[in-house]
């Protein structure tokens, strides 16, 4: 069996996001097990120097490399709502955005919302607001 590394990224909130990580992580000699959004399975034990070439080709296509709890639970909570948004689960009128992100992180709603808030500047519903305008403004941009 191969040794992995998992990496939590920031900022991959689409489909090219996907892509311009895994072209990086290619051009790098990194042999890409799997990538979803804020998530890439290497295949390989990355060292200390893999780490920081890793973190210079992210930095410079806009991508942060997260390694702290707190960090990785705010992107979290960021991906859960944007995949709700593309996927038009927030949609349905039965749906309540607290319980389904909790659900989903398997956390309390509150504590999420209290790291998100503090570290974030806004809360958990006025990103969601945020995200669903963007989502509106693509969609409009490609008459979708």
């Amino acid at each position: 069996m191969k040794n992995t590394t998992v990496l939590n990224i920031k900022n991959m909130v689409c489909p090219r996001c996907i892509k311009v990580v895994s072209e990086e992580l290619t051009k790098l000699s990194f042999e890409v097990a799997s990538i979803q959004l804020g998530q890439v399975v290497i295949n390989k034990t990355i060292s200390v120097n893999d780490i920081k070439n890793i973190k210079e080709a992210l930095s410079l296509n806009g991508f942060e490399l997260l390694d702290d709890k707190k960090s990785k639970t705010i992107e979290a909570i960021k991906i859960v709502i944007i995949d709700g948004i593309r996927e038009g689960i927030f949609s349905e009128m039965n749906i309540n955005i607290s319980q389904y992100i909790s659900n989903q992180l398997h956390m309390e709603y509150t504590q999420l919302s209290s790291l998100f808030s503090s570290v974030e500047g806004k809360s958990i519903e006025r990103y969601v607001i945020l995200q669903k305008t963007e989502r509106i403004k693509e969609l409009i941009s490609y008459n979708e």
